[in-house]
């Protein structure tokens, strides 16, 4: 880990390619790339340019990261008040009253 942080610096993070790989293959998955593909209703390219590291879309990452059974979550990184949640969705709001 860098510094005195309690997180992980993204230097300290595997990178998405690598993370997705070895899902794919884990002992109890052993899926081809073609398998992941057709799991999430792809084609192979897209698993094939990730794990080469090149850029995919978010759309298509999400669907690799699905089709092996996880999901992403975002959470801030420090508290989240009210007063943010507001100014957040503010917009959703605004839509709606429309």
């Amino acid at each position: 880990m860098s510094g005195n942080s309690t997180q992980p610096s993204c230097d300290d993070l595997p990178t998405l390619a690598i993370v997705l790989k070895a899902l794919r293959q884990s002992p109890e998955r052993r899926w081809s790339q073609s398998d992941l593909a057709h799991a999430a209703g792809l084609s192979r390219d897209p698993v094939t340019r990730l794990e080469s590291g090149r850029d995919v879309s978010l759309t298509t990452a999400l669907a690799l990261i699905r089709a092996l059974g996880y999901q992403v979550r975002l959470e801030p990184k420090g508290p989240l008040r009210a007063a943010d949640m507001r100014r957040l969705f503010a917009h959703v709001h605004a839509e709606a009253d429309e």
